[in-house]
């Protein structure tokens, strides 16, 4: 009777042991597939490296910055695309890998005959304010996109939170933007900076909205990190007043080197390391943002740089897919190592 028990018992035992262990594996194939998914930017100026790059990262999607803007006045604009961005380019990205897609970027800087605005607010007001421009834009993007076989668009629009009204009036052309775009079988991804979050609740449009996860510190400020954990967490916080639409993540490799009475220098990854191999510079960790920070004194002056590295982003991703960041978007490819 004893060694029937026990045999049960056994069983039993061997029955819960085997449920466990699917449980475990339904939990872990749930952890994989909740793991975000990877994008970034190849620019105009740095458009070679960043290709050779992309080849190395295992990316779901890669976006070409930038479309912008030129005209003899902002009421009579065009738009203007790199010259390196061709269809047969973007093709050949397509065949490298197909399951990739690839996006354009569409930001509001404007080139005049005798000067160049960034983030041109004047342009934005003239083309969303009223919903026959709005419109006319909308088609204008989607005719571009369609003409160079992408498989979505970004908007990357800055500068018109000021007023409530621009909001609105942006929120409008997202939408009907969305809506065109759905016809065509285009994905609309949308940029905010971390300010926006502000006026979340006033974007209903169900889009992926990429949140800028940098310039905590920069060309506008005092020497520090593009980002540190506590940037990064209060931020996070505000993104869940984004109701509709997919949240992604985007952070910023490299960094910056301040020097008294001189302009603010951006640096790749490469270019600091290799000025702290030129000035013999002790590279240390910063425990706060995890980011890397040295300094020199060249001529007299004193120069401080931060960046960020491989670690530096690694860390900050993590922060990010804890609060269920559907992508992780990296600004920019090109001289990462």
């Amino acid at each position: 009777m004893k060694q029937i028990n026990r045999k049960i018992l056994l069983c039993i035992l061997a029955v819960a042991l085997a449920v466990t262990s699917c449980v475990f594996a339904k939990d872990e194939i749930k952890l994989r597939e909740s793991e975000p998914q990877q994008a970034a930017w190849v620019v105009y100026w740095d458009w070679e490296k960043g290709l050779e790059e992309a080849k190395t990262k295992k990316l779901d999607a890669l976006i070409l910055f930038a479309a912008d803007f030129y005209g003899s006045s902002c009421a009579d604009y065009k738009i203007k695309l790199p010259k390196q961005l061709t269809a047969a380019a973007v093709q050949k990205l397509k065949d490298e890998e197909p399951r990739r897609k690839i996006f354009l970027s569409f930001v509001n800087d404007w080139q005049g005959s005798k000067k160049t605005v960034a983030k041109d607010t004047g342009l934005l007001q003239k083309i969303l304010r009223h919903d026959e421009s709005r419109r006319k834009h909308v088609a204008e993007i989607i005719a571009i996109a369609k003409e160079y076989n992408f498989d979505g668009v970004e908007i990357d629009y800055e500068n018109l939170w000021q007023e409530k009204n621009m909001v609105m009036a942006f929120n409008a052309f997202v939408k009907t933007l969305k809506e065109e775009g759905d016809k065509h079988n285009l994905a609309v991804r949308v940029m905010l900076e971390p300010k926006t979050l502000a006026y979340a609740s006033c974007l209903d449009a169900e889009v992926d909205y990429v949140v800028m996860f940098y310039n905590l510190h920069g060309s506008h400020s005092k020497p520090g990190p593009k980002a540190d954990a506590e940037f990064i967490k209060s931020t996070l916080k505000k993104m869940t007043a984004l109701s509709k639409g997919r949240c992604e993540a985007a952070f910023a490799a490299g960094g910056f080197r301040w020097a008294r009475q001189q302009p603010t220098a951006s640096l790749t990854e490469k270019q600091a390391w290799e000025l702290a191999k030129k000035q013999q510079a002790f590279v240390r960790r910063d425990e706060d943002s995890f980011a890397l920070r040295f300094g020199y004194y060249e001529k007299g002056r004193r120069h401080t740089v931060w960046f960020a590295d491989k670690e530096t982003l690694a860390r900050w991703q993590k922060l990010a897919a804890a609060a269920n960041c559907s992508r992780i978007n990296i600004w920019r490819l090109g001289d990462n190592l």
